[in-house]
């Protein structure tokens, strides 16, 4: 991971940067006490120059092995990566390469009747309800890439103006 100064939203922006076999790229920022729901915006951007790939980019999770992540696919769509009950959701094509979008998400941390929202460029894509957390440890935000595949080429993606709070925070 490096600070790059282009692209920029608005001026020093964080490349997050895998390839190869199994790795992750992530920042892990601890959050105590978490709010409940809790709320994560980065803006980010996903260059054409990317090869196919499945990613995941930003949520939430713990240090070991829980984790509710917002995950890119190959066809530009988005779904949950996740240790949860909750899933398998996915919506899209909803990224658009070579352009800043604003990415959101809200979690209601519960073991059965949580709930996921995610938000591309202010437009609700994904809306589920499901058990989101198993033991009550997910309590950092996650942001960057990982994969568990082996990836052909390296895999770029920036991230800007990153924030998150226990309300919406909207992309303006």
């Amino acid at each position: 991971m490096a600070i790059a100064s282009t692209p920029s939203c608005d001026g020093k922006v964080l490349e997050s940067q895998i390839g190869g076999a199994t790795q992750w790229g992530q920042i892990f920022k601890a959050l105590a006490p978490r709010p409940n729901p809790t709320y994560a915006r980065a803006m980010m951007y996903v260059p054409s120059t990317n090869p196919v790939f499945g990613v995941d980019t930003l949520g939430f999770g713990n240090l070991t092995n829980e984790y509710l992540l917002v995950g890119l696919r190959t066809d530009n769509s988005i779904a949950l990566s996740t240790s949860q009950a909750i899933g398998g959701v996915s919506a899209g094509p909803v990224i658009v390469r070579d352009r800043w979008q604003c990415v959101e998400m809200s979690v209601l941390f519960a073991p059965a009747a949580g709930h996921v929202s995610v938000w591309i460029d202010g437009n609700l894509v994904l809306d589920a309800n499901g058990p989101t957390e198993n033991s009550g440890s997910l309590d950092h935000l996650i942001m960057g890439i990982s994969t568990g595949a082996t990836t052909t080429g390296v895999t770029t993606i920036y991230f800007d103006d990153v924030a998150f709070a226990g309300q919406r925070i909207g992309c303006n």
